[in-house]
């Protein structure tokens, strides 16, 4: 650096070195000087998994978000030396969420830091950052991307991102539903199988088939009719078979093993309006109440904590399996579906126990999707352990975990794998629909 280049040092009319504050006449202006270096800081964030290390102000932190001022503030704070470890946050995601904090405003690299700002905004009840993320989405939405924001739209449940995904999906859908469907979420395409689309029903079913199959696959799970209707069960009522041509409903559905021969029957007569033949409970359509409960589950990722300390709690069966043990959350909530990436289980049973141990709730789930027939009822007080049976998988250790979802609290044990954790899917009681 020249001397020319050199800003020149400010005094006082009396001679002295003039103090930072003085040298920025704004609130504004003092806080990103904050922001860019450690001065005054008082807290240090973790992302564990990940090298990188923040530091920030509490105070700067809490008056942001409502969130925050209860992890940092409120009777439920458990910072010890002032750190804080945000397990399920990106850093580059969880750096702009800070610029806004700080500066009232964002500079986004790009969509996909944008998608997770958004659950970010929305985890830590940020309403002015959610608006703006949401709008960005919005303008930045094509035909590559939509999977990955549309899924986000329906986690987040924002209404206008999501009416403006449907209507990109009605203007084309066939290119979505060939091309792109293998990395369509579940959820979205449940959503998109729930609205009127402009595709014929054998479209509608080979696109069904091949996001089936790519889930097998990435599950490495045998492509079997048994496990491929496992697969994509949800989607059968939802899809109007029964308006097929007979032809192809012999030529393009019966070949694929889907439905029994008996069922072929039954779906080929009520095509031919024969009366008196039942329909296939698999064709039967679901009620529209639970199409809207299914559509305001909510998922919170316990992932993997590479450096966190081994427990000592011990799985002593090789089938039995434990993923989530002594599960707790500071609000009500009722469990739906417990899932679990590279994990192959065979089925998924919950045990909730009240605050004397007493079991209280035991449900296992239809098949290997981990969905729960029943609701599975957690309330303050409570703990609840899930164990899979399966093969291949095996984990002596559990450690303790606690994040922070929603404005929930969870804690509990979970496996100590170097992989992604369990995800459970969830309503809150205290919106859950009537």
């Amino acid at each position: 650096m020249t001397p020319e280049s050199k800003k020149p040092e400010r005094r006082t009319p009396e001679g002295n070195r003039e103090s930072w504050q003085s040298q920025l006449a704004s609130p504004e202006e003092r806080l990103a000087s904050l922001l860019q270096c450690n001065r005054l800081t008082d807290l240090t964030i973790t992302f564990p998994g990940h090298k990188r290390v923040m530091k920030a102000h509490r105070l700067v932190l809490a008056m942001s978000s409502p969130v925050f001022e209860a992890m940092l503030f409120g009777p439920l704070a458990e910072l010890q030396g002032r750190v804080l470890h945000l397990q399920d946050e990106s850093p580059e995601a969880f750096k702009c969420l800070m610029q806004y904090m700080y500066l009232g405003r964002i500079a986004l690299p790009g969509v996909g830091v944008a998608v997770e700002v958004l659950r970010l905004s929305r985890r830590y009840q940020m309403a002015g950052l959610f608006s703006f993320i949401s709008q960005f989405l919005q303008i930045n939405l094509n035909l590559y991307n939509l999977p990955e924001i549309y899924d986000v739209a329906l986690h987040v449940s924002d209404t206008p991102l999501i009416s403006k995904c449907s209507q990109f999906v009605r203007k084309s859908p066939t290119h979505l539903l060939t091309s792109n469907v293998r990395f369509l979420s579940r959820r979205v395409l449940a959503h998109i199988m729930a609205q009127p689309i402009n595709i014929t029903e054998v479209e509608k079913f080979a696109a069904v088939l091949t996001w089936g199959r790519s889930q097998l696959e990435a599950r490495q799970m045998k492509e079997s009719p048994e496990n491929l209707r496992r697969a994509i069960g949800d989607f059968l009522p939802q899809m109007e078979i029964l308006t097929m041509k007979p032809d192809d409903f012999v030529d393009c559905v019966a070949p694929t093993g889907i439905f029994t021969r008996d069922e072929n029957m039954a779906i080929l007569l009520n095509i031919k309006r024969v009366p008196g033949v039942p329909l296939p409970s698999a064709c039967v359509k679901t009620s529209k109440k639970a199409l809207q409960d299914e559509r305001q589950l909510k998922c919170v990722h316990f992932d993997f904590n590479r450096h966190a300390r081994q427990g000592s709690i011990r799985v002593h069966s090789h089938q039995d399996q434990t993923l989530l043990a002594n599960l707790k959350a500071s609000k009500p909530v009722q469990l739906k579906r417990v899932f679990c990436d590279h994990i192959a289980f065979h089925e998924a049973t919950a045990t909730v126990r009240g605050a004397c141990g007493l079991v209280q709730q035991t449900v296992t789930s239809e098949g290997p999707d981990g969905f729960f027939p029943t609701p599975v009822t957690l309330r303050p007080g409570m703990s609840c352990t899930i164990t899979v049976k399966t093969k291949g998988f095996c984990c002596p250790l559990l450690h303790s975990f606690s994040l922070w979802h929603d404005g929930i609290r969870f804690e509990g044990q979970r496996p100590f794998l170097k992989a992604k954790g369990p995800m459970l899917y969830f309503w809150s009681l205290e919106d859950t629909p009537e």
